[in-house]
């Protein structure tokens, strides 16, 4: 969804009781409905996400005065993606939207600082409980890369060429999209005799880059820049996959079902 946000399937979500967050009995709760995994992947993220959100609860109730401190710091600090990713997860559950592409919304499909704002004046609670979460995601993650260093381990982190549907959402500027935020071109892989004849498509939009414009190549450095820079604070090392899209992008039409028809 987000190339800034952290998968909240990495949360360890018995360290919150150490803070008060949650305690011990309602971990065991939580362990007792996934057990199994009968019922599939998405009960274990449906179910901690219930469990998150009641952990900020606990925490907005009960939580220091110090840490409270900490999360508006951050909050403020992050909140360039922060407040787009937040907005973009309300609004993809809301009646009218929940399914559905978000170039497809009944509400919400056009990005802007206004929308951020009503968005979250309207859904305070979920919009702090969305952040609350991230924020626990990451002082978590900075955590193991401390104990990781100590420990002489080196954390690498993979860094996608292409990016998720809340980034495109958010940075139309930056994707090469028709007016509806659909693509104009998609990203693919040229067709190869040791792997796929018939080339790839994989339905990614591309970036935009006019070489008449340079406000183009501004808006796209600048938003790698970000993702760069929140990327490296996540991992010791960063990995880019794959670094020939930076230095000859495959791309192919956007209605195309292979590679075929390519130019880089």
């Amino acid at each position: 969804v987000s190339s800034f946000a952290i998968d909240l399937q990495r949360i360890h979500i018995e360290a919150l009781c150490e803070y008060g967050d949650l305690e011990r009995g309602d971990v065991d709760r939580y362990y007792g409905q996934i057990a199994g995994g009968s019922e599939g992947p998405d009960i274990s993220v449906k179910k901690k996400q219930e469990l998150l959100a009641k952990a900020y609860v606990n925490f907005d109730n009960n939580g220091s005065r110090k840490r409270k401190e900490k999360f508006e710091d951050w909050c403020g600090l992050e909140s360039d993606w922060l407040d787009s990713y937040a907005t973009f997860e309300i609004l993809k559950d809301l009646d009218g939207n929940e399914g559905k592409r978000w170039q497809d919304w009944e509400h919400g499909k056009d990005y802007s600082k206004d929308l951020v704002q009503k968005t979250r004046s309207k859904n305070r609670q979920k919009f702090r409980e969305i952040c609350y979460a991230q924020w626990i995601a990451e002082q978590q993650t900075l955590e193991y890369l401390d104990q990781a260093e100590r420990d002489g381990i080196t954390i690498y982190g993979d860094i996608p060429f292409y990016t998720g549907d809340c980034d495109v959402w958010s940075s139309r500027g930056v994707f090469n999209l028709d007016e509806n935020g659909n693509n104009l071109t998609q990203g693919g892989a040229p067709p190869s005799l040791t792997s796929n004849p018939e080339g790839q498509a994989w339905g990614n939009p591309t970036y935009k880059l006019d070489p008449n414009d340079p406000s183009t190549t501004e808006r796209v450095v600048g938003w790698w820049s970000k993702r760069l820079k929140r990327t490296s604070k996540l991992c010791h090392v960063v990995r880019l996959d794959y670094f020939i899209g930076f230095e000859e992008a495959c791309i192919v039409p956007a209605d195309a079902k292979n590679g075929l028809e390519y130019h880089i």
